[in-house]
């Protein structure tokens, strides 16, 4: 009961404060607000300019560029952790095996 209430609080609290710093970012950079039209199902929504597809796919290709060489910076960055696995540990030198195992001694 707790966990669905501090959800619905957070997602409460999250729309209004993303619509708040919208405000406060066009009121700071004097961006034009668009004109309010009805959307189906009676919600204002803003007017958005029309973006031409060349530029949507150029802005997604882009944004895949970056998300690729984020993973390979963290992958450089944590290289020896992303090795290990749960079932699978370093052979070092009087390792005995993961808490609560029984290993087997040659």
């Amino acid at each position: 009961m707790r966990r669905g209430f501090w959800l619905a609080t957070g997602a409460v609290l999250g729309v209004t404060g993303y619509r708040k710093a919208t405000r406060l970012a066009r009121t700071i950079t004097n961006a034009p607000v668009a004109p309010r039209t009805l959307a189906p199902g009676g919600r204002a929504t803003e007017a958005r300019p029309a973006v031409p597809p060349s530029q949507r796919i150029r802005a997604a290709a882009s944004f895949v560029r970056d998300v690729r060489a984020g993973m390979a910076e963290y992958r450089d960055l944590h290289r020896r952790q992303l090795g290990r696995r749960l079932d699978s540990r370093s052979a070092e030198p009087g390792d005995r095996g993961a808490p609560g195992r029984r290993s087997v001694e040659p």
